[in-house]
């Protein structure tokens, strides 16, 4: 169904200023415009960001 998050996920609320916003925003429309066909949101970078943030830490 359309809406429903994926089973063993949850959310985080994420503040950034209203500048990174709309370049986070732009980020995922260039990576659409120069892979066509891909499907990158803000949400989808931001997400990929963390995990590779905190795989990093982890290892350290």
């Amino acid at each position: 169904m359309p809406n429903q998050y994926a089973p063993g996920t949850t959310s985080i609320l994420i503040r950034l200023p209203k500048a990174w916003k709309k370049r986070l925003k732009s980020a995922a429309e260039k990576l659409n415009k120069n892979n066509p066909g891909a499907k990158y949101s803000a949400t989808s970078i931001a997400l990929s960001a963390i995990m590779a943030r905190i795989e990093e830490i982890e290892k350290e």
